[in-house]
């Protein structure tokens, strides 16, 4: 019998994906606050466990008044407008070669993945309305 290969497990931390998204913004655009990039994370996170059986980052999501958060993210943008649209990338830290700097973070991705589950959950949620 033949095992099934196991999943490859590469995690990004919720900076990173929270700068995919919002780079994601700039090519297709959407009304991307910090709520609702708090919500697409959250659904990422989601379908990537569903999907893959593996987290797509390392952070948690805790349950707050308004809907999901994660923490790391929420303080990265707190100093911004409340409904302001995201279009600056988030500074965080980046480990290169067991070395730690403060940088852009960016997505990691599987072989064979160049970003497709990032663009179908960005496609499935980013022009949803509040609400809807």
């Amino acid at each position: 019998m033949t095992e099934a290969p196991s999943p490859v497990r590469i995690i990004n931390s919720a900076i990173a994906a929270s700068n995919w998204l919002i780079f994601r913004n700039r090519t297709d655009p959407s009304e991307l606050t910090p709520l609702k990039l708090q919500k697409e994370l959250y659904f990422a996170q989601g379908w990537h466990l569903a999907y893959h059986d593996v987290p797509l980052f390392e952070d948690p999501i805790e349950a707050w008044k308004y809907g999901p958060v994660v923490s790391s993210v929420y303080f990265a943008l707190s100093s911004r407008v409340k409904n302001e649209v995201i279009t600056e990338p988030i500074k965080g830290y980046i480990v290169q070669d067991g070395v730690y700097s403060i940088g852009v973070p960016e997505m990691k991705f599987p072989d064979g993945d160049d970003g497709e589950f990032m663009r179908s959950v960005w496609k499935s949620y980013s022009k949803k309305k509040r609400g809807s």
